[in-house]
Order: structure tokens, then sequence, then C-alpha cells
């Protein structure tokens, strides 16, 4: 049985998994290029991920999107915590 996050990196061989907290700004490199990404809303209507001035719709778990140069975000999981809330991510290519 695979995941979905197991199916995606299966997909996009050069992928990038991480968690960034709600607010949080963190520059991840791909295939040579530098990707800025923030964590901009988390709420009922899902998440918003703002990646080099590029900002997602809102996105639920398991649901991706496509970035403008052919990139696919996917989200994986929603974490709500007391200490704050965060998001696991993948950004493929």
């Amino acid at each position: 049985f695979y995941s979905e996050l197991d199916n995606f990196i299966n997909k996009y061989r050069d992928s990038i998994v991480d968690t960034i907290n709600l607010g949080e700004t963190k520059t991840y490199t791909l295939n040579g290029v530098d990707y800025e990404t923030l964590l901009l809303y988390i709420g009922s209507q899902g998440v918003r991920i703002m990646i080099n001035d590029w900002l997602s719709d809102y996105l639920k778990s398991g649901e991706t999107q496509k970035l403008p140069k052919g990139e696919v975000l996917m989200v994986n999981n929603l974490i709500k915590t007391e200490s704050g809330d965060s998001v696991e991510f993948v950004l493929g290519r």
C-alpha cells in the first residue's frame, strides 16, 4: 500500500518534503533553483503557501497544485498543536 506522499515522490523524483510553521519562511533548493516558501494561512478552508511570490489556492491535505514553471506543490498533513500550527508539504519537479 502506497500513501499519497509515496505516490507523489515516485512521480516527482526530485522532491523536497518538509514541515513549515504558520508565518515561517524557509528557503529550499531544488535542481539548483531556490524556492522561498512562506506558510501564510491555515484554517477550515485549507492552507495557503507562498513560493517565490506565487500564492497557492486553498489546499487541503492530499491536494496538489502546479506552479507556473511546472513544479508541483502537495499538502501532505496539517498539524495543529497548542504551540502553533504547521503543515507538512512536498515540492516536486
